[in-house]
């Protein structure tokens, strides 16, 4: 049975709540439509309360895709997408994050109306595994991470003044306390005990090979002073130096050799 997509709904062993509104989207969209009801807001109290007496349970989200619906280039996984625009509504809220779970899913008849998708989402408990390495979400941010990494991209000759702007296209990512990728990094490394972080400094073509190796070294080392200044232990930060070896963009183009002056962020 498809539940009704007005309501709220969660139910498992010594817990239940439903309310008749829910985390609605726009069509095609993977971000929620604000305001959250109070009625949801006072449904994510109760749950807090029964994840602080039952560590061992876990809540998966499940955001679905709808009849009509299309992924957009913006979200590979629209579902996912949606889900995990929940959970950082109950991360914010005080829920613990390793007792939320995210996963994607497909509906054929999940109901909407005008531009607006209601509720497509679905929620249940499942057991929380006792190993963390084995947690999905974990697993997932790793991948998250490694896939589109982390990274600074800086002036010439520069090895201190990351830039953020957009060139050609790329988005150059300049790193603070509130990036979302590097709170998925602390996250990773604060719950994976033998995990660490390897960057990689890079330079363009400009110059000889020696002074581009040494330049991309001290851009990684920038790097690393940041993670640490912001919690990560030196002792699991790895850096070194790619020099001009591995491009970006091309070196012959001054639109891509911005691309090329960079420090890549991981995790081994």
């Amino acid at each position: 049975m498809v539940p009704d997509s007005n309501f709220f709904s969660i139910k498992g062993t010594n817990f239940e709540f439903h309310t008749t509104t829910n985390f609605n989207f726009g069509h095609n969209g993977g971000e929620m439509i604000m305001p959250v009801h109070d009625s949801i807001n006072f449904g994510i109290e109760k749950l807090k309360n029964y994840f602080i007496s039952n560590t061992n349970k876990k809540l998966v989200i499940t955001g679905l895709l709808t009849c009509g619906e299309v992924n957009t280039l913006e979200f590979k996984n629209l579902g996912l997408a949606r889900a995990q625009a929940v959970k950082r509504y109950f991360i914010s809220k005080g829920l613990p994050i390793l007792q939320l779970e995210t996963k994607g899913g497909i509906s054929h008849d999940w109901r909407t109306a005008s531009a607006i998708v209601y509720g497509p989402l679905t929620f249940h408990f499942e057991k929380r595994e006792t190993d963390l390495s084995l947690n999905s979400d974990l697993i997932l941010i790793k991948e998250k991470i490694n896939k589109e990494p982390l990274i600074l991209f800086f002036k010439t000759n520069k090895s201190n003044r990351p830039i953020n702007e957009t060139l050609e296209g790329t988005r150059i990512f300049y790193i603070r306390r509130d990036s979302e990728i590097f709170e998925d990094i602390k996250f990773y490394m604060a719950n994976v005990k033998n995990a660490s972080v390897l960057i990689v400094g890079h330079g363009d073509s400009i110059g000889s090979k020696e002074y581009n190796m040494v330049l991309a070294q001290r851009r990684a080392e920038y790097t690393k002073n940041f993670l640490i200044k912001n919690g990560i232990e030196a002792s699991r930060i790895t850096t070194e130096s790619k020099g001009s070896d591995e491009p970006f963009g091309s070196n012959r183009s001054a639109y891509e050799r911005p691309l090329n002056r960079r420090s890549v962020i991981t995790i081994k």
